[in-house]
């Protein structure tokens, strides 16, 4: 039988590999749950194995830890782009990630607007653009 903290270092020096705190700084408290949620929506896929269903829970639990730990570094998650309160500017030095680490990080963004703009929520409602 396996250790699971033993998996979660694991799959969270895989997470820091792929991304990085450079990337993990800019996600909101949105960001995070969202990519809870995509794990957690495939672990609880119908006719999944048991194994798959783990794998995805690892994950899960490995991304809940990525955003403590960056809430901890950061002293809170990064500002929506809606909030009102916030003067942040997104940024994000790609100096340090290898050309499919780029690549990885573009699809991924692509696919977050895709996914918002599929789901009508873009731009989001406020005082300016309030929900029709």
């Amino acid at each position: 039988m396996s250790n699971v903290y033993e998996e979660l270092k694991a799959e969270r020096e895989y997470q820091d590999g792929k991304w990085g705190h450079a990337f993990d700084d800019n996600n909101t408290l949105n960001d995070w749950m969202q990519y809870i949620n995509i794990h957690g929506s495939k672990a609880a896929a119908v006719g999944n194995s048991k194994e798959e269903q783990r794998k995805q829970m690892i994950k899960v639990t490995a991304l809940g830890i990525a955003a403590l730990e960056t809430f901890d570094r950061n002293g809170g998650f990064a500002p929506r782009h809606y909030d009102p309160t916030s003067k942040k500017v997104f940024y994000i030095d790609v100096g340090h990630m290898t050309n499919e680490q780029k690549w990885d990080y573009f699809n991924a963004l692509r696919k977050e607007l895709d996914t918002a703009q599929e789901l009508a929520a873009w731009p989001f409602p406020t005082s300016e653009n309030p929900p029709r």
